[in-house]
């Protein structure tokens, strides 16, 4: 069984499209936030499902609500958390939603 953790990224603050250079400044950051508070991470990208748009990011082994705090001082507006059985969506504010999200509905 796989344990629960989340998928943070420090790239595109609160939507806004930012350079390369700028992206992998606070991508940096954030690893160097990761590594100094010693949580297990490693390398992920979040893709959109067409492709079109990826972002460098970290899945780490922290509690979700930790990772809440860490995605707000980066400006961003969710994270992806993985309960050891679903992925979700998780917003800074609300609840969590459960992926993939029924389009139907």
């Amino acid at each position: 069984m796989v344990t629960p953790f989340g998928v943070i990224t420090a790239w595109n603050p609160r939507g806004t499209d930012l350079t390369e250079p700028e992206n992998r400044e606070r991508d940096g950051d954030l690893a160097a936030v990761l590594a100094n508070a010693g949580w297990l991470h490693v390398r992920c990208a979040g893709s959109s499902p067409d492709r079109k748009h990826s972002e460098q990011g970290f899945a780490v082994w922290a509690p979700r609500d930790t990772l809440l705090g860490l995605a707000a001082e980066f400006q961003q507006d969710a994270i992806f958390w993985y309960d050891g059985a679903d992925f979700s969506l998780c917003p800074l504010e609300g609840e969590c939603l459960r992926l993939p999200l029924d389009r139907n509905t």
